[in-house]
């Protein structure tokens, strides 16, 4: 069990109680521009939990979610989607036989190779991969398909309709783009349209990979409701370890309600009062409660 350390500095009287009840909620991101609030932020972050990310940058850690996705990339994704069960899964070594324009030290030369093994692409054309061309949404329907069903796999007749107001009969992988929205993989870029030409960007495809190959759904933590109310006339400053939860303070008659996560972690609490008289926790009761008031 971890320690709770309440200290105290100045002669005042302050009361902090952390009560009410429980919910799960969903981890932070650990992106720096993916937001909680952002609209691919849980497909996002399933995508990193199944190991199929580690996003664009390292250092700081970003996702570069509104990105368009290369040829090239879509290649890692693709593979690591597929093989998202074997953690830490890396391809065979490139030849750079396989394509002109991928030789074997080009970027996901690796990947690129595998994914025409695996009969997922055939190149763009001439012996080409054209690993630096962005993926079109018209495109990643036929990618995810194949990767879903397998090198084989064809989509059924297209018929008279393909569901979409700006997708003909006719055009550029029209039966694939019916039957990706009929594998219930995409509603479309809204008002009935599926905008086929536009580039595909990273949010857009960790919403494709997620519902394509069923990516884990992220685990939840429980929350605990905490109330703080700083009576005593000074500042109270609290914090939370390992939960992400930096330190917030207070003036006198400010307070704090909201959730943070719950269990046993590490606090630390200032303020302008007494020695510490008690502190207690009730286990998976999610009652945290800290108090101090002037000593004789």
């Amino acid at each position: 069990m971890s320690k709770k350390i309440l200290l105290s500095l100045v002669n005042l009287v302050i009361i902090l109680v952390s009560v009410l009840g429980i919910e799960p909620v969903q981890a932070e991101t650990i992106f720096d521009d993916v937001s909680a609030d952002h609209w691919a932020y849980e497909s996002i972050m399933r995508l990193y939990d199944a190991g199929v990310t580690t996003g664009c940058s390292l250092s700081p850690l970003k996702y570069c979610p509104e990105e368009y996705v290369t040829r090239a990339e879509i290649a890692i994704f693709l593979e690591r989607g597929m093989n998202y069960q074997e953690k830490n899964y890396e391809p065979p070594s490139a030849s750079g036989n396989v394509f002109k324009d991928v030789p074997s030290t080009a970027f996901a030369a690796d990947w690129i190779e595998q994914l025409a093994a695996d009969g997922i692409t055939l190149g763009c054309g001439e012996g080409n991969y054209c690993p630096s061309d962005p993926v079109t949404r018209a495109q990643i329907a036929y990618f995810l398909l194949r990767a879903k069903y397998g090198a084989n796999y064809s989509p059924p007749e297209v018929e008279n309709s393909t569901g979409f107001n700006d997708v003909e009969t006719n055009d550029f992988g029209a039966a694939w783009i019916k039957q990706l929205a009929a594998a219930g993989i995409t509603s479309g870029c809204g008002d009935g349209n599926y905008c086929p030409n536009n580039p595909v960007t990273r949010a857009e495809m960790a919403k494709f990979l997620v519902s394509t190959f069923y990516l884990p759904e992220l685990v939840s933590i429980p929350m605990a409701t905490v109330y703080i109310q700083n009576d005593t006339g000074g500042e109270l400053c609290y914090e939370v370890y390992d939960t992400g939860i930096g330190m917030q303070c207070y003036e006198a008659g400010e307070h704090l309600y909201g959730s943070f996560p719950s269990g046993t972690y590490d606090y630390y609490v200032s303020a302008r009062c007494g020695s510490v008289i008690d502190n207690y926790e009730i286990d998976g009761g999610i009652i945290h409660k800290f108090w101090c008031k002037v000593m004789p």
